[in-house]
């Protein structure tokens, strides 16, 4: 017969190990959680088209907007897109507004201390951008022109280190309103992605490319820190939807260009 009091014993010392134990926190359960509300809520933009924007209906349209319908419909739930400027794409997603942010967002290494970033899932060259009369070939040529940007944006970023001490970065709050700065003739030229450029172009038979690209970024989803299961399931997303060529051809409906492989996408 099993001896009550060893059993006693036993327990008591297993209760002991047990509240020793160091405990784990849990990180973020976004994967469960959304499966769990049936919603999915992504940040996009709405002022950087064709990434997102708004368009003659004020419904927001765009490459990532669609991605993110993609998305919701392999989850199975319904999506809520939640307006996001280049701003607070970060405080939107550490204050749990956002499950996601897919928002035409570069995988900075000063942004990564703060979320973490999921594989890349498009091509994003930087150029400067503005009308055929502005004699500018590269970035040394900015000696005292004034270049509007977006605030916060990857253009703003690397031009604050790269671009000749006397010329004046405009900065504003929307890739549009940097756009219009032009137009206005408040700024020599705008400095955003190739795609961004080649879709004003369309716009402004006057406008060109200034040069080669100054630099080459990619373009990665968002989401918390610490939220593994979350962001291995995005990356898988990313994965499939490259291989089934679903990506590439929403980048070629939205930028009117095909999709650019050599010399373009990153090997590891």
């Amino acid at each position: 017969m099993f001896n009550r009091k060893l059993l006693s014993i036993i327990l008591v010392m297993l209760m002991v190990v047990l509240m020793a134990a160091p405990t784990f926190a849990q990180g973020p359960d976004t994967l469960n959680k959304v499966l769990n509300r049936g919603v999915l809520r992504v940040g996009v933009l709405t002022t950087g088209p064709p990434w997102g924007f708004l368009d003659e209906k004020y419904q927001l349209v765009g490459f990532d907007v669609d991605i993110a319908k993609e998305m919701a419909k392999e989850l199975g739930v319904k999506l809520e897109l939640v307006e996001t400027l280049n701003i607070n794409r970060v405080p939107y997603l550490t204050t749990d507004r956002v499950d996601i942010i897919i928002a035409c967002f570069a995988n900075t290494l000063e942004r990564a201390k703060s979320i973490a970033f999921s594989d890349a899932y498009a091509p994003f060259m930087l150029v400067l951008c503005g009308p055929k009369d502005v004699k500018i070939n590269s970035l040394k040529d900015l000696s005292g022109k004034k270049v509007a940007l977006g605030r916060g944006t990857t253009s703003d970023l690397i031009l604050s280190q790269k671009a000749p001490k006397d010329a004046q970065l405009l900065r504003y709050e929307s890739p549009t309103d940097a756009f219009l700065a032009v137009e206005q003739g408040k700024a020599h030229v705008f400095s955003e992605g190739y795609d961004h450029a080649m879709y004003q172009i369309k716009n402004h038979p006057n406008w060109e490319l200034k040069g080669e690209p100054f630099a080459k970024t990619y373009p990665c989803m968002a989401v918390k820190q610490g939220d593994q299961v979350w962001l291995n399931w995005v990356n898988l997303f990313i994965l499939h939807k490259l291989n089934d060529g679903v990506i590439q051809d929403l980048y070629s409906k939205w930028f009117n260009i095909p999709w650019p492989e050599a010399g373009i996408w990153p090997s590891f």
